[in-house]
């Protein structure tokens, strides 16, 4: 992985936790700092203690979040959390139930905490785990599971004091601010956001951080910007990631090479992977039996039955090489993992009412199959450029 490829792919690099790491990207800032601030438009953050991309996206989407958090309880905590670091100093030791009192005098939820209950425990040692993880603490004796067990369960912290670093800088006052969208608008409600570099940061920000651009029509400034510049932003997309570049009439994206090992990407080694494939072959092998048939932009919209209906048929044919967790589960709990998956992925979209979904044109494109003299392995096949 190359040094920009580790900022895109990390928060940030933390001298501390990998000194070689921070020094290997340090060294390599001119290679890459003018593409990040011309083409991304990020700031990047470089100190004796770490260095951060700041990365911004080019629209708001379902997979962008915390990934290790499954309830609003969790970001509440870890907000709260960022709020109890500030005023510590950095190796400022603090024990677990200074910051358990500190969280039920702050959080202003619609349940009220009570740490005799499991569920708010196991929650809260989630978070400290991730914060753990992204250093902004260190466990110095203890171990938290014994919390997780009972609420009289104690564990010993240090402050990193790289917590009021998380969170990125804003150029604007956010305080009235009440959803993503007003993020998205910024403090650029009085420019033209569709000309210049602001056309070109956006575009250029969801090309690298989404798993595709989708075209939204004929006035969609964004997706012709796309047409207009292909041959830059494939330069560009050689150059930084060795990775391909393509665009479809209703779709542009990143093909990344195989020797790329990202955190989250499709296709990868999850069984789940394997799955979506089989069911995005069926998908295609469906379009050519004229069972589905595409919109003029290549959108498939069926009923939820229909396309639950689609999953266990690709179940009863392809489970024999499922791993064994899939082969056992419910075919329910098979059916909601898979829909969420391929919603993160940008596979489907799930209407509003829930009673229908958009087969969208990237579930077609990245299709795999078992081979004929089964192996056990899943042979993919990805549909060339065709604009």
């Amino acid at each position: 992985m190359n040094e920009m490829e580790i900022l895109l792919e990390n928060r940030w690099v933390v001298r501390a936790k990998d000194t070689d790491l921070y020094y290997k990207v340090k060294n390599k800032v001119d290679d890459y700092k003018d593409f990040i601030k011309e083409k991304l438009g990020y700031s990047l953050i470089i100190n004796p203690r770490f260095i951060k991309l700041e990365k911004k996206p080019g629209a708001a989407e379902c997979f962008m979040g915390i990934g290790e958090f499954d309830s609003i309880m969790e970001y509440i905590f870890f907000t709260i959390m960022i709020m109890f670091l500030e005023d510590k100093g950095a190796e400022e030791q603090f024990i677990l139930s200074q910051l358990t009192d500190y969280v039920q005098s702050k959080y202003e939820g619609s349940e009220k905490i009570d740490w005799t209950i499991y569920t708010h425990r196991r929650r809260l040692i989630k978070t400290l785990r991730y914060c753990s993880e992204q250093y902004l603490i260190r466990v110095t004796d203890g171990d938290d599971t014994e919390f997780i067990n009972s609420d009289a369960g104690e564990v010993l912290y240090e402050n990193t004091g790289l917590s009021k670093y998380f969170v990125n800088r804003f150029s604007e006052n956010i305080l009235g601010y009440n959803s993503w969208e007003d993020f998205e608008k910024g403090s650029h409600e009085d420019m033209n956001i569709d000309k210049g570099i602001f056309l070109r940061n956006r575009v250029y920000r969801k090309v690298f951080m989404s798993p595709v651009v989708y075209n939204k029509g004929t006035d969609d400034i964004d997706y012709l910007y796309i047409k207009q510049h292909k041959s830059v932003l494939e330069n560009d997309i050689q150059k930084f990631l060795d990775s391909d570049f393509h665009v479809h009439k209703n779709g542009a994206m990143i093909l990344l090479n195989e020797n790329k090992r990202y955190k989250e990407v499709f296709s990868s080694e999850k069984n789940i992977s394997d799955i979506v494939l089989q069911i995005n072959y069926e998908i295609r092998e469906r379009i050519k039996n004229k069972q589905f048939t595409p919109k003029e932009n290549d959108v498939i919209t069926v009923s939820t039955l229909q396309f639950e209906t689609l999953i266990e048929d690709v179940r009863n044919k392809n489970n024999t090489g499922w791993g064994k967790s899939y082969r056992e589960m419910r075919i329910g709990q098979i059916i909601d993992e898979v829909k969420v998956y391929m919603y993160y992925f940008s596979f489907i979209n799930i209407k509003e009412d829930e009673k229908e979904i958009e087969i969208l044109p990237l579930s077609y494109k990245i299709v795999g199959r078992y081979s004929e003299g089964f192996d056990g392995k899943i042979n993919e096949e990805v549909r060339k450029n065709d604009g």
